[in-house]
């Protein structure tokens, strides 16, 4: 008799365990539809990263401009990038449609896991793709943000030497 409370009790643990991995992969899925939004915003910040740095050429002196464009531009990144992390993580977590949502109520309601694990698997996931996004917003911004220093330098010198030369 023991042996099989112990069997049902190890296929109530697996089947929740399914369960658990079917719901991971269903939230998982939805928020991929996502990926283009990462992709268009970080565009946007390192175009308009690029339109700010060519708006600051009216400096006099090369070095305030450089100072002031690396502090400009640290600060910058910074703040942009935890407001798009925030707004993404609200658009992953808050935003699911209608019809995933009754997916994972019908769910719930044969396994009988419990409303907060359903959240937390939400949250879960919802980390994993605000890391992902941050290191691919890294990947992209940081060669980005040295290509455009190098090549601001370039014309800064340019500039530089013919207003000498003048």
């Amino acid at each position: 008799m023991g042996l099989i409370m112990k069997q049902n009790l190890i296929k109530k643990d697996t089947k929740k365990i399914f369960i658990f991995i079917m719901l991971f992969k269903i939230n998982f899925i939805n928020l991929l539809k996502y990926i283009p939004l990462y992709i268009i915003s970080t565009i946007f910040l390192v175009f308009h990263l690029t339109i700010i740095s060519l708006q600051l050429f009216h400096f006099n002196n090369i070095n305030d401009y450089l100072l002031f464009n690396t502090l400009y531009k640290s600060f910058y990144y910074i703040i942009a990038t935890l407001l798009q992390c925030i707004f993404i993580f609200f658009i992953c977590y808050f935003f699911y449609n209608k019809q995933r949502e009754e997916d994972l109520i019908k769910i719930e309601q044969r396994s009988g896991i419990n409303t907060k694990y359903i959240y937390l698997i939400r949250l879960l996931i919802s980390f994993i793709v605000i890391f992902t996004y941050i290191t691919f917003y890294l990947l992209i911004s940081i060669p980005l943000l040295f290509l455009s220093n190098l090549s601001f330098n370039l014309v800064s010198n340019v500039v530089f030497n013919q207003v000498t030369y003048l």
